[in-house]
């Protein structure tokens, strides 16, 4: 399960570099959005889990600055939430 994992991060990070334009973006959201409810849920779980891991990065530079920062307000606002079960 652990390289299966690591293999899908490495997938989205060659795809983001890639295929990094707003356009492919927004395409792949579209895609991912008519998808069943369920898997829906499961995405979007998966969104809060990467923006909390990036609000706790100590450091940022320039090329992820923006990202850390969002982040941290996002976080600031949810607070415990949101919850997001599993249906």
């Amino acid at each position: 399960m652990d390289e299966e994992i690591e293999k899908l991060a490495n997938d989205i990070s060659m795809f983001v570099n890639r295929h990094g334009n707003f356009s492919n973006f927004m395409h792949l959201a579209e895609l991912m959005v008519r998808d069943h409810p369920t898997l829906q849920q499961g995405k979007m779980r998966l969104f809060v889990a990467f923006v909390r891991e990036m609000a706790k990065l100590p450091y940022s530079d320039a090329r992820n600055d923006a990202s850390v920062k969002l982040a941290k307000e996002l976080v600031a606002q949810w607070g415990d939430g949101p919850s997001l079960p599993i249906i």
